[in-house]
C-alpha cells in the first residue's frame, strides 16, 4: 500500500478517534513519501473530571 493510498483511511481513523493535531504530507516529485502525525494535548480546565489518576500524578510530579 502506497502513502497516497494509506490517506484516506488514515483521516478517516483521525475522526473517529477526535484526533487533535497536525497532519503533515510530504511529497517529492509529486509523490507523497510521508506522512507525519503530530498530536496535540489540549488540557481540559477541571483536570479532575477528565485525567486519570496516573496522568494526573504525571502532571504533579511534572511541576514539582
Amino acid at each position: 500500500m502506497t502513502a497516497l493510498n494509506a490517506l484516506p483511511a488514515l483521516l478517516d481513523q483521525l475522526r473517529r478517534e477526535n484526533f487533535y493535531g497536525s497532519l503533515e504530507i510530504k511529497l517529492e516529485a509529486g509523490e507523497v513519501v510521508l506522512l507525519k502525525k503530530t498530536e496535540t494535548i489540549k488540557p481540559a480546565k477541571h483536570p479532575s473530571s477528565t485525567l486519570s489518576r496516573q496522568s494526573r500524578g504525571c502532571l504533579e510530579s511534572i511541576e514539582r
